[in-house]
């Protein structure tokens, strides 16, 4: 948030602005923050979901964050280019504050789909692990990645790793 709304002060304010203008309009910060976090969460939490559903079903913390981010992408990508379409129609207005609010909104949108929901997001949780699901406790990982990539089913019978099964997704 602080990042679009710092870049529309940077563009409206020094680079845009003529020596009339003040600067960003004071309507521009209380339209657009509720409709920012209202876009951005709700893709955001249909990510975490994904990832929850597969954490839950047995895989581990790495394998559930890649296979989340694999089945979410392309919805959350083609959402994300749709609204910032939609959103960058206001800023062929001619209304400065309809152009400024059409930038914030823009902005918000290509930044949260390209750079918090691809990236932040997922590397947060790599990081976190068992912290993501605080406080509630999840089930031992059954299903994880190995050192190629292959994602394979823990055998607790049996302590070699050579029994695993390969599981093809």
């Amino acid at each position: 948030v602080s990042l679009v709304f710092g870049s529309s002060v940077v563009i409206f304010q020094y680079m845009h602005g003529s020596p009339d203008s003040a600067g960003l309009y004071w309507i521009v910060p209380i339209i657009g923050l509720p409709v920012i976090v209202g876009c951005t969460l709700d893709y955001d939490s249909y990510l975490v979901a994904r990832i929850f559903e597969f954490r839950s079903s047995g895989m581990d913390t790495t394998a559930s964050v890649i296979n989340g981010l694999q089945d979410t992408a392309s919805v959350i990508t083609i959402a994300g280019c749709i609204m910032t379409v939609a959103f960058g129609s206001m800023l062929f207005s001619s209304v400065p504050a309809i152009q400024q609010v059409g930038f914030v909104l823009v902005t918000c949108s290509l930044l949260d789909t390209f750079l918090v929901r691809s990236i932040l997001v997922p590397s947060l949780m790599l990081i976190a692990v068992d912290a993501n699901w605080w406080p509630r406790r999840m089930p031992p990982a059954t299903i994880f990645l190995d050192k190629h990539g292959r994602m394979r089913i823990r055998n607790f019978l049996m302590d070699d790793y050579r029994n695993d099964l390969i599981l093809n997704r």
